[in-house]
């Protein structure tokens, strides 16, 4: 298991690394995400990811809703092949793909 890391290179980039999975992915982390509202926009790189399942998708989500109450938009860049197929078979494909 490669520990979970979300780093805040600056109030719009943030890097996530690591595994997203149960065993990593607890509620801190959901809170992990740095959104206030003069936020416009995050750019969320998950290029470092190395290990995901459906928790990782539930973060991902959960992490969409609350910047839409915050009106801020998120980007995710560098989405793994294995979070895809997952967003995929769970219909949430369109959703992750908008965010980009």
């Amino acid at each position: 298991m490669t520990p979970l890391t979300i780093r805040h290179l600056d109030h719009e980039q943030v890097t996530v690394a690591g595994d997203l999975t149960f065993a990593s992915i607890d509620k801190k982390t959901v809170r992990a995400l740095p959104l206030t509202k003069a936020d416009k926009q995050i750019i969320i790189d998950l290029d470092q990811v190395t290990n995901t399942d459906s928790a990782g998708l539930a973060l991902l989500i959960e992490w969409l809703k609350l910047a839409r109450k915050k009106h801020t938009r998120l980007l995710f860049e560098n989405i793994p092949a294995q979070l895809l197929e997952l967003a995929r078979a769970n219909g949430f494909a369109d959703l992750l793909r908008q965010s980009q």
